[in-house]
């Protein structure tokens, strides 16, 4: 067999294919979402907006009874906003500042000249803003947003929380000393500042040690702040005189953000829980039937209105009272478990399919758990399960269901009503069975440690083999009813085997991959290094994309549904193709609220796949692209614009203009034709409009080079040419 290394020019291409558009994935468990929400703001319309993790916009106009998302393609946390009359700002990562002036129908960028986290934000009016931002920032407007003024800079502070009162009082908190130089240990101290002239100039009125948390003003004089004092603990503090003294009130938990209707009735939250006061905050009850969706839930946002309080938190946490706290119901619907890993799903056709895992109970045991859908993934319902503590891998072939859990194998003849105990192979001295494939309905064989088990009679008796000489087998692929390839585990130092005659005989192979999927009996596509494909049924192999950038290959699996549609796990992210693997774009935010291992997914058609994971998390993409309904006032892909260098050919220099649509981290590099990284021109964060750079080479020989523009998470490359 031969391995062929394509034309380099195909290895640099990857990832520069920048038009592809992001896959819209939609939670199925837990519904709205299973992002982290940090925010929670109703506009005059009674709308409800949510803000949270990787660009997540959810709007309701019906109460809270539904959610529709919001996509506008960016993948930044999100993490508050601020809503006057119709207009909107969304306030996140990388400096990011999104605007609406008409209730969310369109949506634009505005520039804050910074690409610093952006944390809180508070408009007073239309045109009168502030936001703070992380490493002592604060920025202020006056005119709506279209110019963002750094107002307050200094390297011994991170702020916390920020709050005016009009134009021209306000309140910065805060939380920690952030100065190596200072004799002070991080996070043991803050303090409070005032401004009178809207932020222009900031008087400092506290500090000590002590990390402040939280502050809330009814007017200019009344207040109250949440605190922890290094030497008294968690206090809550009242002024009357505008923040210069403070009595304390009670010693109670720290709060994260806190809201008062009058000098007597307030609500906050602080980690997952809520509490409440009706004596100004001498005393606080902290209700106890808050539901969360794990132990380490937390709350973080809250708003109130009339006698509703809505709440947000982590894993898409969305909680309402009616009676100010007196009684809660959870918004977000979730499947009926604790909280569970789930490490796997399949579909036998187009409606029933399973989904399989543990459940972590709250006596700190875990136990498997099964669901099926007969309705295309509509609704699932919960089966019996093996009495083990998880669900490692299920297979189906007709109306038999096997699973395997650590190093047992198990078999239900009548769709998990009861389950045999069919082989345990921890008695061979094996450990963990690692892939289950049903060859027809008396074939069976699964991978176990070292070995190869084979039942012929349905599972009612196993064979086999001896070991390999691998750490353990990690995947065997079932070409054809007796063309099979094996996979060990460590492709740098142990070889891959193939057997024609049904695993009789086995051959050790000149090549070593650590992930392959055949989509027929000729065409497959395997992973070591970089991504190869065959055409010719294993025969032969040739690359067509190198490990560059941030895809690591050999750490990868792949899930292709045709010769063009297909997904990567990689260690870090889940990738998508739509032309064989030739460019790959990130699906941001999957892997991370999915398995540590990467999502399990099933691909059902190139525009509909599953995928689920840790927290119970069940996802479905729905289409490709994003969402019509809501959409930029400009074009995305006009972000990033590079032109032809001028000249060229040249010699012994050429200008390489280039133009990006607001403030932002910009990297400008040249390659030779194999890929090589010749040059870094430039790796900085550059301010909106169009630039100018000289590329200026020394000793580089004549010949055709590439230089390749990335701004957020766009890419474009053009051809130059050098001529000595």
């Amino acid at each position: 067999m031969k391995i062929i290394s394509k034309n380099a020019l195909l290895s640099f291409l990857f990832l520069t294919n920048i038009i592809l558009s992001q896959n819209r994935w939609e939670f199925v468990n837990p519904k709205p979402t299973g992002f982290d929400l940090h925010s929670i703001k109703i506009d005059s319309e009674q709308n409800v907006w949510l803000v949270g993790e990787y660009g997540t916009i959810l709007k309701s106009n019906d109460n809270c009874e539904s959610w529709k998302p919001i996509t506008l393609n960016y993948t930044d946390n999100l993490y508050d906003l601020s809503i006057v009359n119709e207009k909107i700002w969304i306030v996140g990562q990388n400096g990011r500042i999104l605007f609406s002036n008409d209730q969310g129908l369109t949506w634009d960028q505005q520039i804050s000249n910074t690409n610093k986290s952006l944390l809180k934000i508070q408009f007073i009016d239309e045109i009168h803003g502030w936001i703070i931002a992380s490493d002592s920032l604060v920025l202020r407007t006056i005119d709506g947003g279209n110019n963002w003024l750094q107002t307050f800079i200094s390297n011994k502070w991170s702020q916390n929380d920020i709050m005016f009162l009009n134009k021209d009082i306000g309140f910065l908190l805060t939380g920690y000393f952030n100065e190596p130089n200072l004799d002070i240990e991080p996070w043991t101290a803050g303090a409070l500042f005032k401004t009178i002239d809207g932020g222009l100039s900031w008087d400092k009125l506290e500090s000590g040690s002590t990390k402040y948390s939280s502050i809330y003003f009814l007017n200019d004089k009344i207040g109250f702040m949440s605190i922890h004092n290094n030497e008294l603990g968690r206090m809550f503090l009242k002024t009357t005189d505008s923040g210069f003294s403070w009595d304390t009130l009670s010693y109670s938990s720290v709060f994260e953000k806190m809201y008062f209707t009058d000098e007597q009735n307030g609500i906050a939250i602080g980690g997952s829980s809520f509490t409440k006061t009706i004596d100004g905050g001498i005393n606080w009850e902290t209700k106890t039937d808050i539901k969360t969706p794990s132990l380490e839930s937390r709350l973080t946002g809250l708003v109130l209105k009339n006698s509703n309080i809505l709440l947000v938190g982590t894993e898409g946490n969305i909680l309402r009272s009616t009676d100010l706290g007196e009684n809660w119901s959870q918004l977000n619907s979730s499947i009926n478990f604790y909280y569970a890993s789930l490490r796997g799903i399949i579909f036998n056709n187009e409606s029933v399919g399973y989904i399989y895992g543990g459940e972590y109970l709250e006596s700190s045991e875990s136990e498997s758990i099964l669901l099926k859908t007969e309705d295309k993934g509509s609704s699932w319902n919960r089966l019996n399960s093996p009495n083990t503590d998880a669900i490692s891998l299920l297979k189906t072939h007709d109306n038999i269901l096997w699973a395997s859990s650590g190093t047992r194998l198990f078999r239900s003849d009548n769709d998990g009503e009861t389950w045999a105990d069919i082989i345990d192979i921890s008695n061979n001295g094996d450990w963990l069975i690692r892939q289950i494939e049903i060859v027809d309905s008396k074939k069976i064989i699964f991978l176990g440690g070292r070995r190869i088990y084979t039942s012929n009679d349905g599972g009612n008796s196993w064979t086999y083999t001896n070991e390999f000489g691998v750490q353990f087998l990690k995947q065997i692929v079932l070409i054809t009813d007796n063309k099979w390839i094996l996979l060990g585990h460590t492709a740098a130092t142990e070889p891959n085997y193939i057997t024609t005659d049904g695993g009789a005989v086995w051959t050790e192979l000149n090549y070593s991959f650590t992930s392959m999927q055949f989509i027929n009996e000729n065409i497959g596509y395997a992973i070591y290094g970089g991504l190869y494909k065959t055409i010719d049924s294993g025969n032969s192999w040739e690359m067509i994309n190198e490990s560059v950038n941030d895809i690591a290959f050999w750490t990868s699996k792949l899930f292709f549904y045709d010769e063009t549609v297909g997904w990567l796990n990689s260690s870090d992210y889940l990738y998508y193709t739509k032309d064989g693997g030739l460019s790959w774009v990130k699906e941001y935010g999957i892997k991370d609220i999915l398995n540590w291992s990467g999502p399990a997914l099933s691909i059902k058609s190139e525009t509909e796949a599953w995928a689920v994971g840790s927290n119970g998390h069940i996802l479905k993409l729905t289409s490709n692209g994003v969402s019509g309904s809501y959409s930029f006032s400009y074009d995305l892909p006009e972000q990033i614009i590079l032109y032809q260098n001028y000249p060229n050919p040249f010699n012994p220099s050429t200008s390489i203009q280039f133009s990006i649509s607001h403030y932002g981290k910009v990297t400008l590099k040249v390659y030779d034709v194999l890929g090589k990284e010749i040059s870094v021109l430039l790796d900085d964060y550059l301010e909106t409009g169009t630039h100018n750079l000289l590329f200026n080479p020394d000793n580089l020989a004549s010949g055709i080079y590439f230089y390749r523009l990335t701004f957020d998470n766009f890419a474009v490359t053009k051809k130059l040419m050098f001529i000595k």
